[in-house]
């Protein structure tokens, strides 16, 4: 049976674990494995950890996502919300529902701007 996704995804990861684990390989894989509990809270379920592993999967990738597709799936959900042609608010309904399960992989902006001052 298919599960259905969730229509509220929440942050992958905090944005003192984005800084924290953000860029370690090694606690990915971990996690990936399911190997041990993450962040001050203490994640233990799988889907958290594959949550947090495809976050840090995608970060700063060629194949992953950016705040600038964010902006992207924003201004088109209001396009289509404002043009409200037949089944325009279907559309703007499915774009912000692919833009909260994108922007659940992403770091906040300002602990994106930590990971990128750090030494790489």
């Amino acid at each position: 049976m298919l599960e259905t996704m969730r229509d509220d995804p929440h942050p992958a990861l905090s944005p003192e674990e984005w800084i924290q684990y953000g860029d370690d390989l090694q606690i990915m894989a971990d996690w990936a494995a399911d190997k041990r509990p993450f962040g001050p809270a203490r994640r233990f379920t799988l889907e958290d950890k594959r949550h947090a592993v495809a976050a840090i999967a995608l970060h700063n990738q060629p194949f992953g996502f950016t705040h600038d597709d964010e902006a992207l799936l924003e201004e088109m959900a209001r396009f289509y919300e404002h043009r409200a042609f037949a089944g325009d608010a279907d559309t703007a309904a499915g774009i912000r529902r692919l833009l909260r399960r994108i922007s659940a992989l992403l770091p906040p902006k300002a602990a994106e701007e930590v990971l990128g001052k750090l030494p790489g």
